[in-house]
Protein backbone atom coordinates (compact mmCIF):
# COMPACT_ATOMS: atom_id res chain seq x y z
CA UNK A 1 0.00 0.00 0.00
CA UNK A 2 2.83 2.12 0.85
CA UNK A 3 4.44 1.77 -2.24
CA UNK A 4 1.35 2.61 -4.35
CA UNK A 5 1.16 5.93 -2.28
CA UNK A 6 4.70 7.08 -3.35
CA UNK A 7 3.76 6.40 -6.75
CA UNK A 8 0.40 8.22 -6.62
CA UNK A 9 2.26 10.96 -5.16
CA UNK A 10 5.47 10.39 -7.82
CA UNK A 11 2.44 11.03 -10.49
CA UNK A 12 0.88 13.90 -9.02
CA UNK A 13 4.08 15.52 -8.69
CA UNK A 14 5.35 14.93 -12.10
CA UNK A 15 1.82 16.00 -13.47
CA UNK A 16 1.93 19.69 -11.22
CA UNK A 17 5.48 20.20 -12.56
CA UNK A 18 4.40 19.67 -16.08
CA UNK A 19 1.25 21.89 -15.72
CA UNK A 20 4.01 24.78 -14.08
CA UNK A 21 5.89 25.04 -16.27
CA UNK A 22 3.08 24.85 -19.66
CA UNK A 23 2.08 28.16 -17.17
CA UNK A 24 5.35 29.84 -16.64
CA UNK A 25 6.46 29.18 -20.74
CA UNK A 26 2.99 30.31 -21.86
CA UNK A 27 2.70 33.66 -19.62
CA UNK A 28 4.71 36.10 -21.29
CA UNK A 29 4.50 38.54 -24.13
CA UNK A 30 5.09 36.12 -28.07
CA UNK A 31 8.15 37.47 -30.25
CA UNK A 32 7.77 36.67 -33.86
CA UNK A 33 9.38 37.80 -36.63
CA UNK A 34 7.26 38.08 -40.21
CA UNK A 35 9.41 38.40 -43.81
CA UNK A 36 7.99 40.67 -46.21
CA UNK A 37 8.69 42.12 -49.72
CA UNK A 38 8.52 45.75 -48.29
CA UNK A 39 7.76 46.62 -45.26
CA UNK A 40 8.25 50.37 -46.13
CA UNK A 41 5.99 52.68 -44.12
CA UNK A 42 6.84 50.46 -40.58
CA UNK A 43 9.14 51.25 -37.82
CA UNK A 44 10.34 50.07 -34.76
CA UNK A 45 7.51 51.02 -32.14
CA UNK A 46 4.36 50.84 -34.60
CA UNK A 47 1.68 49.18 -33.40
CA UNK A 48 0.05 45.42 -34.46
CA UNK A 49 -3.21 45.57 -35.07
CA UNK A 50 -5.71 42.75 -34.78
CA UNK A 51 -9.45 42.94 -34.69
CA UNK A 52 -9.46 46.56 -34.44
CA UNK A 53 -7.49 46.05 -31.13
CA UNK A 54 -3.32 47.27 -30.75
CA UNK A 55 -2.06 43.70 -29.52
CA UNK A 56 1.69 44.66 -29.56
CA UNK A 57 4.49 46.74 -31.19
CA UNK A 58 7.27 46.01 -34.26
CA UNK A 59 10.48 45.73 -32.15
CA UNK A 60 12.66 46.14 -34.99
CA UNK A 61 12.99 45.87 -38.96
CA UNK A 62 16.04 44.35 -40.54
CA UNK A 63 17.03 43.77 -44.17
CA UNK A 64 17.47 40.00 -45.05
CA UNK A 65 18.97 39.16 -48.16
CA UNK A 66 16.29 40.66 -50.73
CA UNK A 67 13.07 40.89 -48.19
CA UNK A 68 12.86 42.86 -44.92
CA UNK A 69 12.02 40.87 -41.37
CA UNK A 70 9.56 42.65 -38.77
CA UNK A 71 9.95 41.40 -35.43
CA UNK A 72 6.91 41.89 -33.06
CA UNK A 73 5.93 41.34 -29.55
CA UNK A 74 2.43 40.62 -28.62
CA UNK A 75 1.45 41.61 -25.71
CA UNK A 76 0.24 38.67 -22.77
CA UNK A 77 -3.36 39.41 -23.21
CA UNK A 78 -2.98 38.94 -27.35
CA UNK A 79 -1.04 35.92 -27.37
CA UNK A 80 -3.27 34.38 -30.11
CA UNK A 81 -3.34 37.36 -31.99
CA UNK A 82 -1.56 36.07 -34.77
CA UNK A 83 -1.86 32.25 -35.90
CA UNK A 84 0.08 30.17 -38.54
CA UNK A 85 -2.37 31.16 -41.12
CA UNK A 86 -2.57 34.80 -40.28
CA UNK A 87 -2.80 37.44 -43.35
CA UNK A 88 -1.05 40.55 -43.21
CA UNK A 89 -0.85 44.11 -44.49
CA UNK A 90 0.98 47.11 -43.83
CA UNK A 91 -1.46 50.55 -43.80
CA UNK A 92 1.08 53.43 -42.98
CA UNK A 93 2.55 53.09 -39.78
CA UNK A 94 0.41 50.07 -38.51
CA UNK A 95 0.98 46.28 -39.17
CA UNK A 96 -2.54 44.81 -38.96
CA UNK A 97 -3.44 41.25 -38.56
CA UNK A 98 -6.56 39.45 -40.23
CA UNK A 99 -7.95 36.29 -38.83
CA UNK A 100 -10.82 36.43 -40.40
CA UNK A 101 -9.99 33.30 -42.40
CA UNK A 102 -7.24 32.08 -40.07
CA UNK A 103 -7.73 28.44 -38.53
CA UNK A 104 -3.89 27.78 -37.63
CA UNK A 105 -2.74 27.80 -34.18
CA UNK A 106 -1.17 30.46 -32.04
CA UNK A 107 1.96 31.00 -32.92
CA UNK A 108 4.90 29.88 -30.50
CA UNK A 109 7.51 32.28 -29.38
CA UNK A 110 10.21 33.06 -32.07
CA UNK A 111 8.12 31.88 -34.80
CA UNK A 112 8.94 33.15 -38.05
CA UNK A 113 6.13 33.74 -40.83
CA UNK A 114 6.11 34.25 -44.47
CA UNK A 115 3.81 37.42 -45.60
CA UNK A 116 1.63 36.32 -48.07
CA UNK A 117 2.14 38.61 -51.23
CA UNK A 118 -0.56 37.24 -53.73
CA UNK A 119 -2.94 39.29 -55.30
CA UNK A 120 -6.01 37.21 -53.10
CA UNK A 121 -3.88 37.22 -50.19
CA UNK A 122 -3.63 41.44 -50.30
CA UNK A 123 -7.02 41.76 -51.31
CA UNK A 124 -7.97 39.53 -48.01
CA UNK A 125 -5.76 41.14 -45.14
CA UNK A 126 -6.84 44.56 -46.36
CA UNK A 127 -10.94 43.38 -46.05
CA UNK A 128 -10.95 40.44 -44.12
CA UNK A 129 -13.05 42.48 -41.61
CA UNK A 130 -15.48 43.43 -44.44
CA UNK A 131 -16.32 39.59 -44.90
CA UNK A 132 -15.74 38.24 -41.70
CA UNK A 133 -19.38 38.23 -40.90
CA UNK A 134 -19.84 36.12 -43.99
CA UNK A 135 -17.77 33.97 -42.78
CA UNK A 136 -18.76 33.55 -39.30
CA UNK A 137 -22.18 32.55 -40.30
CA UNK A 138 -21.27 29.89 -42.75
CA UNK A 139 -19.20 29.02 -40.23
CA UNK A 140 -22.03 28.71 -37.92
CA UNK A 141 -23.97 26.70 -40.42
CA UNK A 142 -21.47 24.54 -41.46
CA UNK A 143 -21.02 23.60 -36.96
CA UNK A 144 -24.74 22.80 -37.20
CA UNK A 145 -25.37 20.34 -40.41
CA UNK A 146 -22.14 18.84 -38.87
CA UNK A 147 -23.59 17.64 -35.67
CA UNK A 148 -27.13 17.15 -37.85
CA UNK A 149 -24.90 14.70 -40.03
CA UNK A 150 -23.92 12.79 -36.63
CA UNK A 151 -27.41 12.03 -36.06
CA UNK A 152 -28.94 11.90 -39.12
CA UNK A 153 -30.02 8.90 -41.37
CA UNK A 154 -28.89 8.87 -44.92
CA UNK A 155 -32.39 10.54 -46.26
CA UNK A 156 -31.90 13.01 -43.57
CA UNK A 157 -28.16 13.67 -44.48
CA UNK A 158 -29.05 13.64 -48.16
CA UNK A 159 -31.78 16.49 -47.87
CA UNK A 160 -29.00 18.32 -45.61
CA UNK A 161 -26.65 18.06 -48.60
CA UNK A 162 -29.02 19.50 -51.15
CA UNK A 163 -29.67 22.82 -47.97
CA UNK A 164 -26.09 23.02 -48.02
CA UNK A 165 -25.42 23.21 -51.72
CA UNK A 166 -28.58 26.04 -51.61
CA UNK A 167 -26.56 28.39 -49.03
CA UNK A 168 -23.27 27.82 -50.81
CA UNK A 169 -24.96 29.64 -53.80
CA UNK A 170 -26.61 32.03 -51.95
CA UNK A 171 -22.99 32.95 -50.74
CA UNK A 172 -21.57 32.89 -54.06
CA UNK A 173 -24.74 35.56 -55.14
CA UNK A 174 -23.76 37.67 -52.25
CA UNK A 175 -20.29 38.00 -53.10
CA UNK A 176 -20.70 38.43 -56.77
Amino acid sequence: MRKLGALFFLIVLAASLWIGARWIAGRGPVKATILFHSAAGLRGGDLVIENNLAAGRVVRIDRVDDRDAVTVRLDPAHRRAIVTDSLFTIDGHRLLVTNAFAVGAPVEDGALLQAKDDKVSRWLAKNGSKVEPLVESLKQKADNGVETVRGASNDEAQKLKEKVGGWVDQTKSKIR
